[in-house]
């Protein structure tokens, strides 16, 4: 006896490669003749972007810049002034498998920065870049497709997993304007996020609809309490081109700030802006498959191995917005707070009772006036939000990213600080399942089926059981006993007694 089988391979979305690693940075900033000479160091920030991720073979190649703004107190004047200085850096990692198909993520923190005044003119930076490096691809299974043999019986389970189709980028460049009431002396720092907040996809393009948040931070005059800030939200709409998208696909996307240029007009009344960003938009699919749960031969014995394999189905792309409201203490007297920066960081992801629970930490940078200096404070506050979700399951898998926007903050004392904003989450949850599958069939040819025969058998079936198992157990097949019995389903809904015939 032949077994025809059919092969084929699935490909299914997985994690096939996740590493944490650190790059320094050691960066002496020359100020040049034309700029003010410092005489203290306010607040130094470190600010690394990720400009190209590629993968050649089995290894991942990381390019990026690491912007570095000091902010200083002018030795003449006395005034806050701001220095920036780019350096760069890459990275070559080693993958464990080799794909056609891929998604890279990553994630940059900045840790350890020291910055030191050497002397009036030479400023010494010191830092340390944590690169969270993660690579989603298409895991190649094989399994049986089907059986051609009119002696075999099989049982397919159907099962769902997530395909990886592809992923595009694109460059956005946003433009903006800020009037202010007073005229602006100096620009001493500009921060923000960008964020999407709905995703459309169409052949082979991904419509992404989004907004900028940029924070401004400058001075008003030459005294020490004419720092303001302005906050500009700028909407933008962009378009990425990703082979193979269709319109039931599933895309998600992020936005990633790669520099801000702040201008003063030549009146003095208004800041503009230069956005330069990047949008990645990924697709992914759910496909169903057949998968060969268990077989047996009508007329011989057949040897059978199994496997088991790990698939991923996609539940979920989830973006909502929810607020956050909580109070720092401050170790400032008599401060005035000019601007409060938000950097919301996702630490971990966990279902609960019919829930997703979500815990991070927020960043609060903190910048205020006090007397005659200026103060900089970063304090960390964490966050815990649940949300309701109706298919938790404890093999759930999320990615995902955050944004605060809508930032206000009031003092409702001299030390307390309390802030709000709104948190704006963009998820994908995927749900794991296990699988015991058949991946090899062999006739055994030295076998016969004696079990059986032409004999007919009557049997005491009970409510409840598979018909399948008892046309196993008598080498029989389940539309014979449907027939021999007159049955329409294949579960037995009452306890009965079947007429079992070979043939």
């Amino acid at each position: 006896m032949d077994c025809n089988i059919t092969k084929n391979n699935i490909y299914s979305c997985k994690t096939v490669y996740e590493n944490f690693s650190e790059e320094k940075v050691d960066l002496d900033i020359v100020i040049p003749d034309y700029c003010a000479a410092a005489v203290r160091i306010l607040k130094c920030e470190v600010q690394p972007v990720i400009n190209s991720k590629t993968i050649d073979g089995d290894r991942l190649m990381l390019e990026g810049v690491c912007t570095v703004n000091v902010i200083y107190v002018d030795e003449q004047t006395g005034a806050v002034r701001s220095i920036i200085e780019s350096t760069t850096f890459s990275q070559t990692q080693q993958l464990k498998e080799q794909l056609s198909a891929y998604r890279i993520k990553i994630r940059l923190r900045t840790s350890n920065v020291s910055c030191r005044l050497q002397n009036s003119r030479r400023i010494s930076v010191k830092a340390v870049i944590g690169i969270a490096a993660k690579v989603m691809g298409n895991a190649e299974t094989p399994i049986i497709e089907s059986i051609d043999d009119c002696d075999i019986e099989t049982l397919f389970e159907q099962a769902e997993f997530c395909t990886y189709v592809n992923s595009g980028d694109a460059d956005i460049r946003i433009s903006g304007e800020s009037e202010l009431a007073v005229p602006v002396m100096d620009v001493i720092r500009c921060d923000g996020c960008i964020s999407v907040s709905e995703i459309k996809v169409i052949n082979d393009k991904v419509i992404l609809k989004g907004e900028a948040i940029i924070s401004c931070l400058y001075t008003a005059g030459e005294s020490m309490s004419d720092l303001e800030s302005v906050e500009t939200v700028i909407p933008f709409n962009e378009i990425v081109d990703v082979d193979g998208a269709q319109e039931d696909s599933t895309g998600e996307a992020e936005c990633e700030l790669i520099g801000i240029r702040c201008d003063i007009s030549d009146d003095s009344n208004a800041i503009s802006f230069e956005i330069e960003a990047r949008a990645t938009a990924s697709v992914y699919n759910n496909v169903r498959v057949n998968l060969l749960k268990d077989v047996y031969s009508r007329s011989g014995e057949l040897k059978i191995s199994r496997s088991e394999i790990n698939i991923e189905s996609l539940s979920d792309n989830m973006i909502f917005t929810e607020s956050l409201r909580n109070s720092v203490e401050l170790d400032i007297d008599e401060a005035r707070v000019a601007d409060v920066v938000l950097k919301p960081v996702i630490k971990n992801i966990s279902p609960g009772d019919s829930s997703l629970i979500i815990e991070g930490d927020v960043y609060v940078c903190i910048y205020a006036a006090n007397r005659d200096e200026y103060r900089f404070t970063d304090k960390a506050v964490p966050f815990s939000i649940t949300k309701s979700f109706s298919e938790t399951a404890e093999n759930m898998r999320c990615e995902a990213s955050v944004c605060a926007k809508n930032v206000s903050f009031s003092m409702p004392d001299d030390n307390t600080l309390e802030f709000k904003a709104d948190m704006e989450f963009n998820i994908l949850i995927f749900c794991g399942g296990r699988f015991t599958v058949i991946d090899n069939i062999e006739a055994d040819e030295q076998s016969e089926n004696t079990c059986f025969g032409s004999k007919l058998v009557l049997y005491y079936a009970d409510r409840g059981e598979s018909l399948w198992d008892i046309a196993k157990k008598y080498h029989t097949s389940v539309e014979i006993i449907k027939r021999d019995n007159t049955l329409d389903d294949s579960i037995m809904t009452e306890n009965k007694m079947l007429l079992i015939s070979g043939n």
